[in-house]
């Protein structure tokens, strides 16, 4: 990634699991297209049943 550009953290999963299933990874933030809008959260909650 370039350094200038803005990164955010992610919770990301690939398979159904335990808390050990979930990744935090840095992504770059891209420009919302004309269509789309752009929310920042401050906090957020995932239900196991999220994960199924």
């Amino acid at each position: 990634m370039n350094s200038n550009l803005k990164t955010t953290r992610i919770v990301s999963f690939s398979q159904t699991g335990g808390p050990e299933v979930l990744k935090i990874e840095n992504v770059e933030i891209t420009m919302p297209c004309p269509n789309e809008v752009r929310v920042s959260v401050k906090a957020f909650s995932l239900n196991r049943a999220d994960t199924m």
